[in-house]
């Protein structure tokens, strides 16, 4: 009978059986290679199981055991002077008191010549503590051993001669007698490294607990995988997964799992990055809890310096997403553990004060509405390193990120933000305070509800623009959208089919299929849809010609309409690509797409959503009527009735060439001007789409003398609480009309084009295709041509990709459809990657030369745009011709 200490504070008598005990001293015989010359160290508690090994299995051998008493152990130098006056050659410690060791033996190096093991056991090894020990003993292997007290202790064993070249210590393979799985929340193995329970079955499993019939049931059993009867299973509450070479990864006690803002976070992995600081010697986090209810992290270190939190925080954003950075850091002479030596995580102090540790400004929130909203704050920018009076846009604030704060604080919050709101209430504090004075009456973008079941629902405005597209033209490629993702690493194909069919399990729109119901376009939402990644192999050279050949036409009858394909160029370089039909996805859908398929391959779970596309499809239909429907339509109606969407640019040009003859040109801006254009956009409480669209406006005035230009954006129509996270086609498009004059200066036009923008913003879920017919009954849009002559758009695209532990996707190459215009011009905005300027043009229409000319003058603009914002643009000088390098144009057509 050994005790074990419980979850709930009271300890659980563990009942084992002499069989099991005696497996696991032939386990450590087998494996430390124990004989009549071994001497075996006992220094751990006689009430722990760690003991029975200690005590016994040098002298089944005719070897010695030497108990060493608690006083001596408590004195790290005079444990270290007894163990090698005695000879010892197989020592056991938990890291954290190997830690302490470390120190003393650092600064006095003993040789250490008759030790011949050193075993770690009990919490996890942390990567610095055996880089230490082998800096000074590279002779001298390092176990980690690792085993439940119900399993008759270690279970596992990794014996290592050298560090690891990863980034957590393994804790090895089954020892002798046992079974080893890891299993998913449903009991199922899970694949090579998807995190899992570990369960445990053997010769070793005991009986239960004493006098704990409910407990014993929850964690013991019959093993389910292997036909023996009574063979005992254990299920341990730890978390791992298996990594190549039969190795289990640790990642610690699935109640040290915790939730902060939404996020499932593992604290073991925060450990063990933050105790690779040079400066950090050990490292423990938790989750506390505030006075406003919400769950913030604390990392509590130990170290012989002490670094500011802005480093510590700035190292562990290196490797860590943002969500796990801890909002305190604290400094400890030494951790509290435990009698058996491991780290209390009880006796741990609270911190002193609430300060963010990474920001010096910091104003806390004074009323409950503060505290959600900058909660919401916090999950849309990413970061929780500011307090309550940081502007919007100095935090890294864009168009689309405000659309996302207005949708998270009508769904957090269940109040209407104006999209002009977050331009004009810029900080927390003013925000919460206009949201206090407005919120009232029923809100137009409520929560949707789920729609009644029925077999079959109506189709939206854009799915059935999207059908019409595909039947008038169901072999070409005008309703397809393809991503080409450059994958750095080794991918499971079978762990990466299961998670695109988790992602289609989880998106009903991956599950629609469409048919004509009377002539009616209608969609038919299936339970399961068949999905199987195809594999393929390819030359780098031949990538072009494989990604052509898999854009393939789609059955609009047959579910799902999305297909993908992993391309191996290498053995461990490969291509991922994933082909989507439009009628159900939009551009945003496939960063969600990603995004999700990353989080399931790396084995995380995600909530189910409440309601999905066909639910906005059926209040979408019933809202037409409503007063904000036909204020919505009728603002779009007098911005565009008398406006013509053609410029002299193109005058009279015919668009007969497909997509495969458009022409692509792109230019990197100089960092310094994409630092001030930004500080530009952040002054004047605009967005870097909005700076970039003004000086393109009056390129365009530059350039024709035309003063009325009407110059689309693709917008994000989420404005509806939930939605942010779908994969479905809500993507719409904002006719922006500009009136750039002779006497405006940029400054002004940058101000009439924000006014502008947060109009169209604020009226974007009035569906333009409903708009179109009232606009071509007036012969607003040529025939025989895209319904615009110039789009443009900034895309976000951070420059280091989407990862997971092992994985890396950076994009490669995209398609998206139809084309919007016949020049598409915009930029994409790769954050400290900086700004890299993109037209893509009709090849039937332009000329590379006179897109050269374009780009030259856009740089020129943008450049004049931060040097002479005031100045009339009359005024504004031509651009020499040589202005601008672009070494990176590629041409086609």
């Amino acid at each position: 009978m050994i005790y074990t200490s419980g979850s709930t504070g009271r300890p659980k008598g563990a009942m084992v059986e002499h069989r099991g005990m005696m497996n696991h001293l032939l386990a450590k015989i087998e494996e430390l290679q124990i004989t009549e010359r071994s001497v075996v160290a006992q220094n751990a508690s006689h009430c722990f199981d760690i003991s029975v090994w200690q005590f016994f299995s040098a002298l089944t051998q005719g070897g010695t055991t030497v108990i060493y008493p608690n006083d001596v152990i408590l004195e790290p130098e005079a444990f270290l002077g007894q163990v090698m006056g005695d000879g010892v050659t197989i020592l056991e410690t938990v890291p954290s008191y190997l830690a302490v060791l470390l120190d003393r033996l650092e600064a006095e190096r003993p040789s250490l010549t008759s030790l011949a093991y050193l075993v770690a056991t009990g919490e996890a090894l942390k990567r610095n503590v055996v880089q230490r020990w082998f800096s000074l003993y590279p002779a001298i292997p390092v176990v980690n051993a690792y085993g439940p007290t119900e399993a008759s202790d270690d279970i596992t064993h990794y014996i290592m001669d050298r560090t690891p070249d990863m980034e957590s210590i393994p804790v090895g393979r089954p020892v002798r007698g046992f079974r080893i799985y890891i299993v998913d929340a449903y009991g199922q193995p899970c694949p090579l490294g998807v995190k899992g329970e570990i369960w445990v079955s053997g010769i070793g499993v005991g009986r239960g607990y004493l006098n704990d019939p409910e407990r014993t049931a929850l964690a013991f059993g019959e093993d389910p995988f292997v036909p023996e009867p009574g063979r005992r299973l254990y299920r341990t509450g730890d978390l791992g997964s298996w990594r190549e070479g039969g190795v289990i990864e640790f990642f610690g006690r699935r109640d040290h799992q915790v939730k902060v803002r939404g996020y499932r976070i593992e604290l073991g992995e925060i450990d063990n990055k933050l105790a690779d600081h040079p400066a950090v010697t050990e490292a423990v986090v938790t989750a506390l809890t505030n006075g406003a209810g919400e769950s913030r992290l604390c990392a509590y270190y130990t170290g012989t310096q002490a670094p500011e939190p802005a480093e510590l925080a700035a190292y562990l954003a290196g490797s860590l997403p943002h969500y796990m950075i801890p909002s305190h850091f604290v400094r400890l002479e030494s951790m509290p553990v435990t009698a058996n030596g491991k780290i209390d995580r009880k006796a741990l102090p609270l911190p002193e004060e609430v300060v963010p540790g990474v920001r010096a400004e910091w104003s806390a929130p004074q009323t409950g509405l503060e505290a959600k909203l900058l909660r919401v704050w916090h999950d849309v920018l990413g970061s929780d390193d500011f307090g309550m009076n940081g502007s919007f846009f100095d935090l890294g604030g864009h168009s689309l990120k405000a659309i996302q704060l207005k949708e998270a604080v009508g769904r957090e919050l269940l109040a209407d933000l104006p999209l002009k709101a977050v331009f004009t209430h810029t900080t927390v504090r003013e925000m919460a305070a206009y949201l206090a004075a407005n919120q009232a009456g029923d809100s137009f973008y409520r929560a949707l509800t789920r729609a009644a079941a029925r077999d079959t629902y109506p189709v939206s405005a854009a799915q059935a623009e999207q059908l019409r597209l595909h039947e008038a033209d169901p072999l070409g490629s005008r309703t397809h959208l393809m991503r080409a993702l450059r994958i750095e690493g080794t991918p499971d194909a079978g762990r990466l089919q299961t998670a695109f069919r988790r992602v289609i399990a989880r998106h009903e729109t991956l599950r629609t299929s469409f048919e004509r119901q009377d002539g009616t376009w209608v969609q038919r939402i299936h339970e399961e849809a068949d999905f199987e990644l195809a594999e393929s192999a390819a030359s780098p050279e031949a990538l072009d010609a494989v990604i052509r050949s898999f854009l393939r036409p789609f059955r609009l009858e047959k579910a799902p309409l999305i297909r993908a394909e992993l391309v191996w160029t290498g053995p461990d370089s490969s291509l991922l690509l994933i082909d989507l039909h439009r009628s159900i996805a939009d551009g945003l859908s496939t960063g969600v797409l990603v995004s999700e398929l990353l989080r399931f391959y790396a084995g995380e779970e995600l909530p189910e959503l409440h309601v999905q596309y066909k639910d906005y499809v059926v209040w979408q239909q019933s809202a037409v009527r409503s007063p904000e429907w036909l204020r919505q339509e009728a603002y779009w109606l007098e911005q565009l009735a008398d406006a013509v969407p053609v410029t002299s640019l193109t005058a009279g040009a015919d668009d007969p060439a497909g997509p495969e003859e458009d022409g692509r040109l792109t230019a990197r801006l100089d960092p310094e001007l994409a630092m001030q254009l930004r500080e530009l956009a952040a002054s004047r409480g605009a967005t870097l789409y909005m700076v970039l669209l003004t000086a393109f406006s009056a390129l365009l005035y530059k350039m024709t003398g035309q003063t009325d230009f009407v110059i689309p954006a693709p917008s994000a129509g989420r404005s509806h609480p939930g939605t942010a996270d779908w994969i479905a086609p809500l993507g719409g498009t904002l006719a922006m009309r500009v009136r750039p004059d002779a006497g405006q200066t940029l400054l002004s036009l940058l101000e009439e084009v924000r006014e502008t923008a947060l109009a169209a913003f604020e009226h974007q879920d009035y569906p333009f295709q409903e708009l179109l017919p009232k606009l071509e009954a007036g012969g607003w849009i040529p025939s025989g041509r895209p319904r615009f002559d110039l789009s443009f758009q900034v895309q976000n695209q951070p420059g280091d990709g989407l990862r997971t532990r092992d994985l890396l996707l950076t994009p490669y190459a995209e398609r998206n459809g139809e084309r919007m215009a016949l020049l598409s011009a915009g930029a994409v905005d790769l954050g400290s990657g900086g700004i890299e300027l993109l037209f893509e043009y009709a090849g039937g229409v332009f000329k590379p030369y006179e897109l050269d000319r374009l780009m030259n003058g856009f740089v020129h603009l943008l450049k004049l745009t931060v040097s002479s914002p005031g100045s009339p643009l009359s005024e504004l000088p031509e651009a020499e011709a040589s202005a601008v390098p672009l070494g990176s144009g590629d041409f086609r057509g």
